[in-house]
């Protein structure tokens, strides 16, 4: 399974999303949480879970290769349990504003997928499902079983097959969830910290970024420990208020976590092996793609995202488009048009080795390099 932060994961999240840890734990043998999901492009669409029927939630990403090589698996299962399981493919972790992308890569399947594909638009499913089971790489799959349960989380090509027959014909018994214990003092500051986010957030959504920073300020003069969950959603209010000010806290901060020697990889194309994933890109990635910031914000982003750019493999896709998206800003399309070209020449030298998955992503790189041409 694709780590969230090692490849494409992600890519183009609304950051107050993406990083804020589930408040609600999910875990076998619990209820299904709600379905919902954005655009539907393909299946009939449905609005939960039927009593006496089962579901498969899977979650996948357009430039996801393992995602893409468990398609034929699904379509087996989709057509062995036509009419008493439904499986429902949930697109996660690609540009939420473009349905264009989705649509395109499913056009273009050698094999196509035959079952319902949906779109978490808000990221509802992100947070409620797996978020909430702690599942940090796609593809992974729910199996809810006829009363509403999940019965199994995991990798679609590990036991989902022997699970999902056994749910369908009723020998395989969903365990029953486990009392849960008392939250423990981290869970306790999440829970804080996700009602501050909440309450900053509905303010933001107002375009009171002063109250709201306000908001975040005193809970964490109240509340010191919160500054870890909290700091990405103030600092990206604290843009909207003293853009300075956000740029200075935010060079702090990745001065403090910056790798010592700039190095981010060992080895050399093509044989590269990620070593350091420097914990301020979900920041970045947060401030990047905010719509309101100066070209000297955007300069100072893209400065960042550089040096771990040139050196991360170009599976990695996502660091490169959250980079595009900043220098572009900062008026240096030339240099992302040569950075884009320079990362689709050593696609097509890996697409020898790596074959659809490799093939699919240079499809999604020349997608990008018409936008900034």
């Amino acid at each position: 399974m694709f780590k969230r932060f090692r490849f494409l994961a992600g890519a183009l999240l609304l950051a107050s999303v993406a990083f804020v840890q589930a408040q609600t734990k999910l875990a076998v043998g619990d209820p299904a949480p709600a379905l919902k999901v954005g655009t539907w492009f393909q299946g009939k669409p449905i609005q939960g879970f039927e009593k006496g029927h089962v579901y498969v939630v899977e979650f996948w990403a357009t430039w996801c290769g393992p995602c893409h090589k468990a398609i034929p698996h699904l379509n087996k299962l989709a057509k062995k349990h036509e009419g008493k399981a439904t499986i429902l493919g949930v697109n996660v972790w690609d540009d939420a504003k473009n349905d264009t992308q989705v649509r395109e890569f499913l056009d273009k399947l050698e094999e196509k997928m035959t079952y319902s594909a949906v779109r978490d638009t808000n990221h509802e499913m992100l947070s409620k499902w797996l978020q909430a089971a702690d599942q940090k790489g796609i593809p992974c799959a729910f199996v809810v079983d006829k009363e509403g349960k999940i019965a199994w989380i995991g990798h679609p090509m590990g036991d989902l097959e022997k699970v999902l027959a056994g749910v369908v014909d009723g020998t395989y018994k969903t365990p029953e969830s486990a009392p849960k214990a008392p939250p423990t003092a981290e869970e306790l500051l999440q829970a804080k910290a996700q009602s501050v986010r909440n309450q900053g957030q509905s303010l933001s959504e107002q375009s009171l970024h002063e109250k709201a920073l306000a908001v975040y300020d005193e809970a964490l003069a109240e509340e010191p420990k919160l500054r870890p969950y909290l700091f990405t959603s103030r600092l990206t209010t604290l843009f909207y208020v003293n853009e300075k000010q956000a740029i200075s806290e935010l060079r702090a901060r990745i001065d403090q976590e910056r790798p010592q020697d700039g190095r981010f990889v060992k080895g050399t194309f093509p044989k590269i092996e990620v070593t350091v994933e420097p914990k301020y890109l979900n920041v970045l990635f947060a401030v990047a793609y905010l719509d309101h910031l100066s070209p000297e914000a955007y300069a100072y982003i893209a400065s960042e995202l550089k040096p771990i750019v040139t050196q991360y493999p170009v599976h990695q896709f996502w660091v490169m488009q959250m980079y595009a998206s900043a220098a572009y800003k900062a008026g240096e399309g030339t240099t992302v048009v040569a950075v884009l070209e320079q990362a689709i020449q050593q696609m097509e030298e890996l697409e020898k080795l790596e074959g659809e998955s490799m093939a699919l992503l240079i499809h999604i790189a020349r997608q990008e390099l018409q936008r900034y041409r």
